[in-house]
């Protein structure tokens, strides 16, 4: 029995690990694809003019196709 608990914990300590680095793998390309958007927003911004509603229409773009 005592083989079996030391094992367990093993497979725990292992699984925790795990969960940890695709936690922080995930929380990284969730962090360059912001940075990249924001990047990308900016320039998108200079390209358009005065009143042309482009962060109005984005937002609506946006939340049409990930509907909270």
């Amino acid at each position: 029995m005592y083989f079996h608990a030391v094992w367990l914990e093993c497979v725990e300590s292992k699984a925790r690990t795990v969960q940890m680095k695709a936690a922080i793998k995930v929380n990284t390309d969730l962090l360059c694809f912001y940075w990249e958007l924001g990047t990308d927003i900016v320039e998108k911004q200079t390209q358009t003019k005065w009143g042309e509603g482009f962060l109005a229409q984005l937002s609506k773009d946006l939340m049409y196709e990930f509907p909270a």
